[in-house]
């Protein structure tokens, strides 16, 4: 019976071992002290061949390691529990200190008034600015956690798969007996080498399971965070924007008194010593200066807010409301010419400053020469006002500082925007391009048409584009600048097509005839097309850089923009195509295919011109719907009116270039006319389909590819009849 007993016990215990999942033959007993031991023996002993020393050293090294890992995972697996136990309260903590925190003003952490020193808000801005930069950055590590922490289960579990399929293979390993040529240290070592590793995925297991079992209440804790730092970026942008509103208004103000004083003194010394009219002069003029850099401020403030504004939303945007990278590069770089002038002027201002600082010794020095009763009757005269420059020195000083640091600073911003804008732009172009960015057509979208189209003809919405071009115009010389030569070239018209026509008679005749004259009609001729371009070009531009522009104006100026760039190719290649012009003098081409083609250019001009202006504004306006039922119809017919040129243009019968392909039967675009037909009026209408569907970006992208591809054809047409004149 007691045998019997035995027998069931021994049976058991081997059942219960034979089920131990990962049970390993020797266990892990072994310590760093002893495996670092044993590593410093193996290097320090003679008798040991150099191949034992190194198999040795590296498994007591992967030992090592693998102990290391054990402790890290075991910590590791520690603070996941730990968070497991109280992030939960941790995060409910915060969140309640964020809802008290809702409800107090921002603004009452700074206690300022309107007798705060500027010199204190200045300070008291700069730390501010430094603790959003700091805030941003820790959002940023934030929000990627919280993606990272997406991807975690699956990598976890994948991971909790692969260590225990290689925990079953220790066990295998180490169940197996160790050759018979196999030294007993080296046995050893091997085995701790396992056993070490198997430990080290235990570890590894129990951490992942802990990071799973933890992952939610971490997620929580984490949002948490998030939007505790939200709330405080927002709140110190508050804050920011009521200490620069309190600093602009007070540089203005100060430089308004500083101007009004200086053209009072410059007033009452109006009629006295040359000296004391000279220096009130000077102070005024400085007066003037820091008056500027205070406006300056106040423009630079308005910009940097507006590019923190679109940094926030980019992510909603579409590409095409994205800012242009061109207009940032061209600020950029007048800001680098802005910020030498300043450096310069406060370089000059600090060398006058400190030869300031004993006003008796720089009015001596101004009144070298000066008759000593004379000198002596103006000395106080000069004095006061020498007093008065030294404290405009230093406030044109304090202005310029602040105004290199407000440039700094947005040139930061801008810059971080343009990287943005160039990353995401880029995305877009790679997910979006199949995507349906707006409706199929359905009964509202026609009934909403004539709302757009009184929004587009909107007075109001129109003087405000005339306002802001205005206000622009008084900032920039662009505009001017594009008047002026709109004028010259209206005017001068008819005197360059006499020059034109005048080019053409010396083709053909042998004592006259050169290559410079056909160069002369081609610069002749783009004078003459880029009279509109121009004026329709900079417009566009000064439009975009306004800062009071709406997003109506920044539609419209996107529209002239293209627009311009249109007109010049169509305007271009229609004057080459002229009676007397470079077509029909210089390369010889029939007077009936020329003046078909200056037809078909003409039809395509007045439809496809308005018609893109329109579009590109209307869908511009109304980006989250592509414009709408208006932007779609004006899109449709933008290609409709591309297919109707390609199709006059290589009809085999009657179009353009029928004749031309008929007196070359053997050329290859006469025997692939049907292609080109086919290619030039289907792929318009393909894509006028496409944007009837709802795939109005794909469309539109697709479109801006094949109006280009069209110009580059024109100019490719030009630069071969060049070359064949050059050649003959």
């Amino acid at each position: 019976m007691k045998l019997s007993l035995r027998l069931v016990r021994l049976v058991t215990l081997l059942c219960l071992i034979a089920a131990a999942p990962h049970a390993l033959p020797v266990e892990l007993s072994v310590t760093t002290d002893m495996v670092k031991a044993k590593l410093n023996e193996v290097e320090g002993s003679p008798e040991l061949d150099e191949a034992a020393k190194t198999k040795l050293t590296d498994l007591y090294r992967k030992t090592l390691s693998h102990l290391e890992k054990v402790a890290y995972f075991k910590a590791s697996a520690d603070t996941f529990q730990d968070a497991l136990q109280n992030a939960t309260a941790e995060a409910a903590a915060i969140r309640d200190k964020l809802e008290k925190t809702r409800q107090t003003d921002p603004t009452d952490e700074l206690r300022l008034s309107d007798e705060t020193p500027l010199s204190q808000i200045e300070q008291l801005l700069i730390k501010e600015k430094a603790n959003r930069t700091a805030v941003k950055a820790k959002l940023s590590g934030t929000e990627e956690q919280l993606a990272k922490e997406s991807n975690r289960p699956g990598a976890a579990r994948e991971r909790i798969s692969e260590a225990a399929q290689r925990r079953d293979a220790l066990a295998t390993e180490l169940e197996l007996a160790a050759p018979a040529n196999e030294s007993g240290e080296l046995t050893e070592a091997r085995r701790w080498q396992l056993a070490s590793e198997d430990a080290m995925l235990e570890a590894e297991i129990g951490m992942l399971d802990q990071e799973l079992l933890s992952q939610p209440v971490r997620i929580e804790l984490l949002k948490a965070k998030r939007d505790k730092d939200a709330l405080s970026l927002e709140r110190i942008d508050a804050r920011i924007q009521v200490m620069e509103t309190m600093l602009g208004g007070k540089r203005l103000a100060e430089a308004q008194q500083a101007i009004a004083e200086a053209e009072t003194a410059k007033r009452e010394a109006m009629g006295k010593h040359r000296l004391v009219q000279q220096l009130a002069e000077q102070n005024a003029a400085l007066s003037a200066d820091v008056g500027a850099n205070a406006a300056q401020l106040e423009q630079i403030a308005g910009e940097e807010a507006a590019a923190s504004k679109v940094a926030k939303r980019l992510a909603e945007e579409q590409r095409r409301t994205l800012p242009n990278p061109r207009l940032y590069r061209a600020k950029a770089e007048e800001r680098e010419t802005k910020i030498s002038e300043i450096s310069l002027a406060q370089i000059q201002h600090e060398e006058e400053r400190r030869k300031l600082r004993d006003t008796d010794v720089y009015v001596s020095e101004l009144l070298v020469g000066v008759p000593p009763a004379e000198a002596q009757t103006i000395r106080p005269e000069l004095k006061v006002l020498a007093k008065t420059r030294l404290e405009l020195l230093g406030k044109a000083i304090e202005t310029e500082q602040a105004l290199l640091r407000a440039l700094g600073e947005l040139d930061f911003e801008q810059r971080q925007l343009l990287d943005t804008v160039k990353a995401y732009s880029s995305f877009l172009a790679e997910r979006l391009l199949w995507i349906r960015s707006s409706p199929p057509p359905n009964l509202e979208m026609l009934t909403e048409m004539p709302a757009q189209a009184i929004e587009l003809l909107s007075p109001r919405a129109w003087i405000e584009v005339v306002a802001s071009l205005a206000g622009q115009s008084t900032r920039s010389p662009i505009l001017l600048l594009a008047v002026i030569i709109f004028s010259l070239l209206t005017w001068k018209a008819r005197t360059l097509r006499a020059m034109l026509k005048a080019t053409g008679k010396k083709v053909g005749k042998v004592r006259t005839d050169n290559f410079i004259s056909t160069l002369q009609a081609l610069g002749l001729t783009l004078l003459l097309a880029a009279r509109w371009p121009v004026l329709l070009g900079a417009s566009g531009w000064e439009l975009a850089a306004a800062l009071d522009a709406t997003v109506f104006s920044k539609a419209v100026a996107g529209g002239l923009t293209w627009v311009a760039n249109a007109y010049f190719y169509l305007a271009s290649f229609r004057l080459i195509c002229y009676p007397d012009g470079l077509a029909a003098r210089h390369f010889r081409w029939p007077e009936p295919a020329l003046r078909a083609l200056r037809r078909s250019l003409f039809r395509l001009m007045i439809v496809f011109l308005p018609t893109a202006f329109v579009a590109r504004t209307i869908i511009t306006i109304d980006t989250p719907t592509m414009g709408g039922g208006l932007g779609r119809l004006g899109f449709i017919i933008v290609l409709v009116s591309i297919a109707l040129f390609f199709y006059r243009l290589f009809d085999p019968r009657k179009g353009v270039l029928a004749p031309v392909m008929s007196n070359h039967p053997k050329s290859l675009l006469y025997r692939l006319r049907h292609l080109w037909l086919a290619l030039g009026v289907l792929v318009p209408l393909a894509l006028a389909i496409l944007g009837v569907a709802g795939y109005l970006y794909t469309a539109g992208t697709l479109t801006g590819t094949l109006i280009d591809t069209m110009w580059f054809v024109l100019v490719l047409v030009v630069i071969q009849q060049l070359g064949i004149r050059w050649l003959v």
